[in-house]
């Protein structure tokens, strides 16, 4: 919450039934440098920032890993209400 404008509302909704195994540091560095990134995509106006931590539907393995076998995942979301990455630059967004 320290690192965004005040006009920023930031949602949080966590599953407490929900279990992450991961480096609890790395996880924070991710979470916040998503956060920062949110909010400067809001810019200087109102806006909200939303994280979600669920557990994927059905025990499947999520559709966007292939290979990845069924079973239990966890589903880390942030969205924000900025305008969005422009269509052009979509193709580079993982660019060094």
């Amino acid at each position: 919450r320290t690192t965004m404008p005040k006009s920023v509302d930031l949602a949080v909704t966590l599953d407490p039934t929900v279990t992450m195994f991961a480096n609890a540091t790395q996880v924070q560095q991710v979470v916040t440098n998503l956060i920062v990134n949110a909010a400067q995509a809001i810019g200087t106006g109102a806006g909200r920032i939303t994280v979600t931590l669920d557990e994927v539907p059905g025990g499947e393995a999520p559709p966007t890993v292939p290979g990845t076998p069924a079973g239990r995942y966890a589903r880390l979301t942030v969205s924000d209400t900025g305008r969005g990455i422009a269509a052009e630059v979509l193709p580079r967004i993982f660019d060094p």
